[in-house]
């Protein structure tokens, strides 16, 4: 054969060759595309189902709850349902009449009926993502398949390795690479139980790791014996009181993380890029919906009971209200919630009963008074800075925002009402929710909104709320 027919031969080969590899790559980019039209179709619809819980709630008085599923609807749809922003801006943008309703209180049979179809909800956005990760894996879309996988983890889906090696995760299997990945994203427990890890495989693994738990509550410690279930119940018991203060529950199930040892602490807020939070001792993650705490103090010391318990009801308190509604609210706000289900001194427990609401002990307020600040200056105060400053005023600005959140809502309090529809208004709107990338609420806007209200009465406030602890 001619030199020139060999190259008439060899550039038909390589015709025939590159257009094979662009039949395939047109293939794949059809698999791709016809994946993601699917995808879009399918998160669309997660939207609009808690478009619809939303409308209900709001027929039945449940308003918090109502802008609550809007915005969920936004997360859910992933920006594929335009009309959940529509929805979520008609809501925040009601006027002051709307919020400054006294509303009825909540038949228990309304928020039962809402928190069964909210729990239906997300078993169905749950079953979404297996199938939507199944449909890839059968498409050849691995990096698609391991982002819906892991979403069925994180609301709550079971992965499972049994003895023979052989990896499912819903009683679905999956290959062995694939179900190492998601062990990767996972917390395994002393049974060899695997549970999803929030911060991934940054996150320090604890021996001796314990989970409790039921639909309402996970606890995970590497504390020893039977602590894990202790704590279970401690938290199990604030919830009904949390309830009934906020008229709803969360609709996803709170995670309770109590680590043994502080460097572990530390090292998990490191691993979540929120080191800066190590000066506290207790931490309530909205971003991965879970409350970290730990146990033993920068000195070493481990905490006593009533310290820990304290702490569990502080922070369990803060998720809970991020969880019925996710409103930023100002800081003193937020610590003087918590602190009226957590503060030592102020409940009680005896391992099955549960008291909140007390009053704090008065030799706490003689102690702290000196340190209390002028209100102009605890609306600034932040609590880390203090912590990480100086422990008597830190200790003075926790006392303070509890004893102004408990002032005004006092009934014979003469900004109550006020103080109310301050509350209506911004966990209606949810004003300064985590969104668009936020992992975090902003509490700027919640924080205008009470200056706005009452700014003008802020010394006749700060005279008023004076006397009043005077005789506390």
């Amino acid at each position: 054969m001619s030199g020139l027919a060999v190259r008439g031969v060899l550039s038909l080969l390589l015709l025939c060759v590159g257009a094979a590899g662009l039949v395939a790559q047109n293939t794949r980019e059809a698999i791709a595309a016809d994946f993601e039209k699917r995808r879009d179709k399918v998160l669309a619809e997660a939207g609009q189902r808690h478009l619809r819980l939303g409308s209900w709630a709001r027929e039945a008085g449940l308003v918090p709850q109502a802008t609550a599923q809007f915005l969920r609807a936004v997360e859910v749809s992933r920006g594929k349902n335009p009309g959940a922003q529509t929805v979520l801006a008609y809501m925040r943008g009601l006027g002051d009449a709307f919020w400054n309703v006294r509303r009825k209180r909540i038949p228990k049979a309304t928020l039962a009926e809402f928190d069964k179809r909210a729990a239906a909800n997300e078993a169905k956005t749950r079953k979404d993502h297996l199938d939507l990760a199944t449909r890839a894996i059968a498409s050849k879309l691995v990096e698609q398949a391991k982002e819906h996988y892991r979403s069925v983890l994180e609301l709550g889906g079971e992965l499972q390795c049994d003895d023979k090696g052989v990896w499912r995760i819903e009683g679905k299997r999956i290959d062995e690479e694939l179900g190492q990945w998601l062990s990767d994203q996972s917390a395994t427990d002393k049974q060899g139980r695997k549970v999803f890890e929030a911060a991934g495989a940054a996150a320090p693994r604890l021996e001796g790791l314990t989970v409790h738990e039921d639909e309402l509550l996970q606890v995970r410690t590497d504390l020893p014996g039977d602590a894990a279930a202790r704590l279970h119940a401690l938290g199990s018991a604030l919830l009904p009181h949390l309830r009934e203060r906020l008229e709803g529950a969360p609709t996803r199930r709170l995670v309770l993380t109590v680590f043994a040892k502080r460097d572990d602490y530390v090292a998990y807020l490191t691993a979540r890029g929120m080191a800066n939070h190590a000066v506290a001792s207790g931490l309530a993650d909205g971003g991965t919906f879970q409350t970290l705490v730990s146990a033993q103090r920068v000195s070493g010391e481990m905490l006593g009971d009533p310290e820990l318990q304290a702490l569990v009801l502080h922070e369990l308190s803060h998720l809970y209200f991020f969880g019925v509604a996710p409103a930023g609210m100002p800081e003193w706000y937020s610590e003087g919630f918590a602190e009226s289900f957590g503060a030592q001194g102020t409940f009680t427990w005896d391992g099955t009963t549960l008291t909140v609401g007390g009053k704090l002990p008065a030799e706490r307020l003689v102690a702290d008074r000196p340190n209390m600040l002028p209100l102009r200056l605890l609306f600034d105060a932040r609590a880390l800075i203090l912590l990480g400053t100086d422990r008597a005023k830190a200790n003075a600005y926790y006392t303070q925002c509890w004893a102004l959140h408990r002032f005004l809502r006092e009934d014979d309090c003469p900004w109550r009402d006020r103080f109310a529809f301050f509350e209506a208004k911004c966990r209606g709107q949810v004003l300064g929710a985590p969104q668009e990338g936020r992992s975090v609420p902003d509490p700027a806007p919640a924080g205008a909104q009470f200056l706005q209200l009452f700014g003008e009465d802020l010394d006749r406030l700060e005279a008023a709320f004076t006397e009043w602890l005077g005789k506390q």
